[in-house]
């Protein structure tokens, strides 16, 4: 009986340290892209950064910034044309759109939502799986 317990704990305490090394690693992720920006770019008080599909996506008070690879401003977008992120989805930058990317699984199915920069009206869904 006293194996038993001994192994509920000791699975117990391995997840704990999985989910605290997972939140670690996301942390640590999102301030490499902080100081990645910082560092090469003069874009002050960042707000929101994101990389996708090869773009730099950084934001603040007053812009919206689309970088390439080497820190190249491709886009710069007025805080005051973009629609209010309701629901925090993720900002990317996809065939030369910038729009909110929400990913969520449902019944076995993996599905991607785009919503439009500027009206936060859904643009595209696709499913996969299932």
């Amino acid at each position: 009986m006293k194996k038993v317990i001994l192994l509920i704990i000791t699975i117990v305490i391995i997840i704990f340290i999985a989910i605290i090394l997972i939140v670690h690693n996301d942390k640590q992720y999102n301030t490499s892209l902080y100081n990645k920006i910082d560092k090469n770019t003069s874009i002050p008080n960042i707000a929101y950064v994101n990389y996708y599909d090869n773009y730099y996506i950084a934001l603040n008070n007053e812009y919206l910034y689309i970088l390439d690879n080497k820190y190249k401003e491709i886009l710069k977008i007025d805080n005051i044309l973009i629609a209010d992120n309701k629901h925090n989805y993720d900002i990317i930058y996809k065939d030369d759109k910038v729009m909110y990317s929400n990913e969520y699984f449902k019944d076995n199915k993996l599905y991607y939502e785009y919503y439009d920069l500027y009206s936060y009206k859904l643009i595209n869904k696709t499913v996969i799986g299932g």
